[in-house]
């Protein structure tokens, strides 16, 4: 049976503000994006952490590395204790990636693959304090689609997999990447959960994404705490369990009518260019053209226009034209 926005807005009960009026062609909400990825320290970075709970921030997910990496300018990478400890005590959860130079191909090997994963495990266990039953994702950053390619990646989980039954398999197998590479991962029995990559261009992730299987979707890039800029990620209502974990235990799945809802509040363009108007009308100003990497928040519908956001919050940044946008049950292919 298809579920109705105005049945999940019920189902979600009261706290969600639901603007209408007499135009709108569409029941309007907002839900705060609930899971972002970074790659600084929340803790360094001015008001930070006080923005995570004004918007309501459920997990961040944080790298695991052999170490910072200054040189591609994150000097702060990777998640310490510390930080790790302050997330908790604001009641945030936490989600963990190793990556570290994984969007190289000579990183993705076998050997590599039984490194990381060794490194991860000691670090989660030791360092960290994961508690058991979560997941450790492993990044797989590239475009890959050649055989020896795939081969590599075949090659790394399988070591990673390998590792991680010989430590007890106290943790679980993420992987990120391209639908692609995810699928492969899946049908092999390499790893439990999935995370799809933003790039729309990597081989199969349209295909992967209608197909359902993945856990995480990584719809932006550019999500902003004040003058912070974090990527945004919405959960599969139908495989809402992620992995991520918080001081003594793993969390809970999110429950299905908020992951609903905020997959349905992010749309696709069907155009590679998309323009974003000041205000509703072809003559007004054009502010910004969206890519394929700007997936925007459609926070209210009237007139054959949307009104879009795209830094994560209710402000409506400009109107695109509805016929270039549509919802994110499916992804379409791009012109």
């Amino acid at each position: 049976m298809q579920v109705s926005r105005r049945q999940i807005l019920a189902m979600a009960g009261a706290g969600l503000v639901c603007p209408s009026g007499p135009s709108a062609q569409e029941l309007s909400s907002f839900v705060p994006i609930t899971v972002i990825d970074a790659a600084f320290d929340m803790t360094r970075r001015e008001g930070m952490m006080d923005m995570l709970v004004q918007r309501n921030v459920r997990t961040v997910f944080r790298y695991y590395a052999y170490k910072d990496q200054p040189e591609r300018n994150l000097p702060h990478k990777v998640l310490r204790r510390p930080e790790a400890q302050a997330l908790w005590e604001a009641g945030i959860n936490i989600g963990a990636v190793f990556q570290y130079n994984n969007d190289r191909l000579e990183s993705i090997t076998a050997e590599r693959g039984k490194a990381d994963a060794e490194h991860a495990l000691e670090y989660a266990e030791t360092v960290i304090g994961q508690p058991g039953g979560s997941a450790i994702y492993f990044g797989v950053d590239g475009s890959w689609n050649e055989p020896p390619q795939l081969a590599g990646v075949m090659a790394y989980f399988t070591a990673v997999r390998t590792a991680f039954q010989r430590g007890g398999n106290r943790y679980r197998v993420g992987a990120y990447g391209s639908g692609l590479v995810l699928r492969r991962l899946l049908d092999a029995g390499l790893v439990d959960l999935s995370w799809l990559a933003l790039s729309r261009g990597w081989p199969g992730t349209r295909e992967f994404y209608n197909s359902e299987r993945w856990n995480l979707f990584q719809f932006s890039h550019h999500l902003w705490f004040g003058k912070n800029q974090v990527d945004g990620n919405i959960i599969n209502p139908m495989a809402a369990d992620i992995g991520d974990f918080g001081r003594r235990s793993p969390a809970e799945p999110q429950d299905f009518a908020t992951s609903y809802l905020l997959k349905d509040q992010v749309y696709f363009s069907v155009v590679r260019q998309a323009k974003v108007f000041e205000k509703p009308g072809h003559n007004s100003k054009v502010v910004m053209t969206l890519t394929l990497a700007h997936n925007p928040i459609v926070l209210q519908s009237a007139d054959g226009w949307h009104a879009v956001s795209l830094d994560g919050t209710d402000r409506i940044f400009g109107y695109v034209r509805s016929d270039v946008l549509v919802p994110s049950d499916q992804m379409p292919t791009y012109r």
